[in-house]
């Protein structure tokens, strides 16, 4: 029996967000400390919900998409309230803005490219 497409990604999506509730809660010091230390936070903060919206866009018809798409702003929020209480580090606003950014990306990619699958679909691009 073949599982749908939609099923799979939704099962990534959700996967994806455990590891980051995972990942965002480790010490900053300790062993991660050198994995953290090598890479631009800002850039990978936008990647990684650029890609979650965009996976979400691909799993989820398109009103429930852009719904949980944006939910992950408030996902994103929830997980810097955690870091004030349980890591005793402050709400970092640029954080939030550059999460924002990397959504409204996915969001845009996510849309474009069911804008360009459903074009192919009806053999309007050749």
């Amino acid at each position: 029996m073949r599982i749908p497409i939609s099923s799979r990604l939704r099962f990534i999506w959700f996967t994806s967000i455990a590891v980051m509730v995972v990942a965002s809660m480790l010490p900053r010091d300790g062993v991660f400390a050198a994995i953290r230390a090598s890479y631009d936070r800002g850039w990978m903060h936008f990647l990684v919900y650029a890609v979650l919206a965009a996976l979400a866009m691909f799993s989820w018809k398109s009103k429930t998409a852009i719904l949980s798409s944006l939910g992950l702003f408030a996902f994103s929020v929830g997980l810097h309230m955690c870091h004030l209480f349980f890591n005793g580090r402050a709400i970092d606003y640029f954080g939030l803005i550059v999460d924002l950014l990397g959504i409204v990306a996915g969001i845009l990619l996510g849309i474009n490219i069911m804008v360009l699958r459903s074009r192919v679909n009806q053999g309007a691009v050749t």
